[in-house]
């Protein structure tokens, strides 16, 4: 299924309120459909690659939803392809003049689709850096990124040694390896990282641990333990901590909050009555940064961007850099505590 959007605003006008199911219209699969393309003037457009149905049709009109709010230029289309029911003869000529694609949203389908669009960057959701080609970008808030906050974070304020405390699995065997490189970039050595697996029902452990680690700094993935009883800074993702911040008193956390994106999040949950996901958002920063672009008639390359999710630019070769904020979360909020720069 391929969907045309579209969201027109008239200078000087207020935005119309319109439901999202009449900004959303469905393309004729006849002859009709080109000339419905040939009678069009805009100039611009984006492929906006998610699940529209299945398991995880909620998901993919989140992120529609969350481009529709951002795409506030009346010269730049998002063509809005069903990841779930990719049509066979899915082709970039079907498409006027194609900037980037956003998505997909899950890895494994990048290699499906990138060949495709083989002429325009494939700006995927999924925050798995493998993808990054020069061609592909992983865009997703990924672990990598909040690693460099974190130990930049550590570094800036003189703490040389961290502790995690993960459940086992391969999950967690991943995160401590991407830990462990990134944090010898900051000059933190790898025996003075510590790690302990645990099953959950072993919580004993956990206490154990803590009460004889002499590092200076905790990172953990579920809330076993009281943050605020300890003197030392305590970490975790902010996937993890966000998704229920009430559990997490006293957790730090590399994000960002900034009044873009509360205005964001304020003006899309009393349109469509709940919140974006963090996926959603990111989507909605890369809208705006294709939009800038070519109004400035730039490439999307090398811009440094005040977005939603925070400062960030998309490098050739390298994928999408991004400036992350520690914040600690304090009864249910953030509280903003330092800009890290990668």
């Amino acid at each position: 299924m391929v969907l045309l959007t579209s969201c027109t605003v008239v200078k000087d006008t207020p935005k119309q309120q319109i439901s999202p199911e009449k900004r959303v219209r469905k393309l004729p699969n006849d002859d009709s459909y080109l000339k419905f393309l040939a009678n069009r003037s805009v100039m611009n457009s984006i492929v906006l690659l998610v699940p529209l149905s299945g398991s995880n049709a909620n998901l993919g009109r989140n992120i529609l939803n969350a481009a529709l709010q951002s795409n506030i230029n009346e010269q730049l289309d998002i063509y809005a392809v069903d990841t779930n029911n990719l049509p066979d003869d899915l082709n970039i000529s079907q498409f006027p003049n194609v900037k980037a694609v956003i998505g997909p949203v899950f890895s494994h389908e990048v290699n499906k689709i990138a060949p495709i669009f083989s002429s325009v960057p494939v700006l995927t959701l999924s925050n798995n850096i493998k993808l990054n080609n020069g061609h592909i970008f992983a865009c997703g808030l990924s672990p990598q990124d909040e690693f460099h906050s974190i130990f930049s974070y550590l570094q800036k304020n003189g703490i040389s040694s961290i502790a995690f405390i993960l459940p086992g699995g391969k999950f967690s065997d991943e995160l401590v390896a991407s830990a462990q490189k990134i944090a010898s970039e900051y000059r933190i050595h790898e025996d003075e990282i510590d790690v302990l697996f645990y099953e959950k029902s072993a919580k004993n452990d956990i206490h154990s641990f803590i009460a004889e680690c002499d590092k200076k700094a905790l990172f953990i993935c579920e809330p076993l333990i009281n943050i605020k009883n300890l003197s030392i800074p305590v970490f975790t993702m902010s996937s993890i901590a966000l998704s229920d911040p009430q559990r997490w008193n006293g957790i730090k956390i590399a994000s960002d909050e900034n009044e873009n994106q509360k205005k964001f999040i304020s003006e899309y949950s009393k349109f469509f009555h709940f919140k974006p996901t963090t996926i959603s958002l990111v989507a909605a920063d890369l809208i705006n940064v294709i939009d800038y672009a070519i109004s400035n008639n730039a490439e999307i390359f090398d811009i440094d961007f005040r977005g939603i999710c925070g400062n960030f630019s998309l490098k050739k070769g390298q994928g999408i850099k991004r400036n992350l904020r520690i914040l600690t979360l304090l009864d249910g909020g953030k509280i903003d505590r330092e800009l890290v720069k990668n």
